[in-house]
């Protein structure tokens, strides 16, 4: 997991946004592994959500290693980020989530900004392409908007990744 969101990060900064790194590990939010990154921010999710404003962000995607902490920065990014929110989960990974988030007071029309799991349908196998395929969702709401993700719920999402 780690591999992918080094790549992911290096591909975003490939295309116009300009990323950001938020870790509670600060080695994995130094300026020698992320070194073109325009924020790095080392912090738990409560410390982080209080001091940051989400407001200049065009989009968050959230490549967590720990589902715990993933499912209380999904809870914070959906609570004060009113835009596309990707994130790597398998589905059962964000069912779980999910009905974690709901037991927490988040609702359904919250969680529909929610593209999990993130990334478009090529197939992709190493951490590159899964790189590129989550690109390819942020560039499809940036172009389409959060309606064409489907949140990973609709038929398109669903036989996007049936064919993956």
């Amino acid at each position: 997991m780690g591999h992918r969101r080094l790549i992911a990060f290096s591909t975003l900064r490939c295309g116009p946004w300009g990323p950001r790194r938020f870790d509670d590990r600060p080695d994995y939010a130094s300026a020698e592994r992320f070194p073109n990154a325009q924020g790095r921010f080392v912090a738990v999710p409560e410390e982080f959500f209080r001091c940051e404003r989400l407001e200049p962000y065009s989009h968050v995607v959230l490549l967590g290693y720990s589902y715990c902490i993933d499912t209380d920065i999904l809870f914070h990014c959906v609570r004060r980020f009113p835009g596309w929110i990707g994130v790597i989960a398998s589905r059962t990974k964000r069912k779980q989530m999910f009905a974690r988030l709901e037991a927490r007071g988040i609702t359904a029309e919250e969680l529909a900004r929610v593209d999990a799991p993130v990334g478009i349908a090529i197939g992709s196998e190493s951490p590159a392409e899964c790189a590129v395929s989550i690109l390819g969702s942020i560039i499809r709401d940036h172009r389409l908007g959060t309606a064409s993700a489907g949140a990973g719920v609709n038929g398109r999402r669903e036989r996007e990744e049936r064919a993956s």
